[in-house]
């Protein structure tokens, strides 16, 4: 009787496995979220920034990309980014998924940050530059929205969808537009 034999060596798949499984549990959210609120106002920063992305015909305010056209001039240095940190966490025992996420992150964030800052494309209204005291930054009022931009690993950032934006019609709590 002729007998076979093999022996299971994981010659490391199942490692590859479980970084699979921890990079695709990960999250990262880049913006605004639920708990940026602008003061004294008492609004979301979210949903300021809706405002001022597409613009409100109702409030007369024009649509001031940046967050996209930041996106998308910046998409192929994220990418690569992300690449990178793909590569590096499978297989390998010396990555830190959050880390790294958190790092690429903080990188989307500043990109938009300096964006925001930088946009010059179309003026104020000659009594929004009055308001903010002969000041044309039309993303930039007191500096809190930039500043609130951030990067959370593992969080949701808020979801602003159109039924949200709908019910809120553009208004603060006193009814006022945004």
């Amino acid at each position: 009787m002729l007998k076979f034999g093999f022996d299971d060596k994981d010659l490391g798949f199942n490692k590859v496995v479980g970084d699979m499984d921890r990079l695709t549990r990960s999250g990262l959210d880049v913006g605004l979220f639920e708990d940026a609120v602008h003061e004294p106002r008492g609004i979301q920063m979210a949903l300021i920034a809706v405002v001022n992305e597409f613009g409100s015909a109702e409030a007369g305010i024009p649509a001031r990309p940046v967050f996209i056209k930041s996106f998308l001039r910046n998409e192929r240095k994220h990418a690569n980014a992300f690449k990178v940190m793909i590569i590096e966490a499978v297989g390998r025992n010396n990555s830190n998924i959050k880390r790294d996420l958190l790092a690429i992150g903080d990188t989307i964030a500043k990109d938009i940050k300096q964006a925001l800052r930088d946009y010059d494309q179309i003026p104020n209204a000659k009594s929004t530059i009055a308001k903010k005291g002969d000041r044309d930054d039309p993303w930039i009022d007191t500096g809190q929205l930039v500043e609130a931009i951030e990067a959370r690993v593992g969080d949701s950032g808020l979801r602003i969808t159109k039924d949200k934006l709908n019910r809120a019609r553009m208004r603060d709590s006193r009814g006022r537009f945004l």
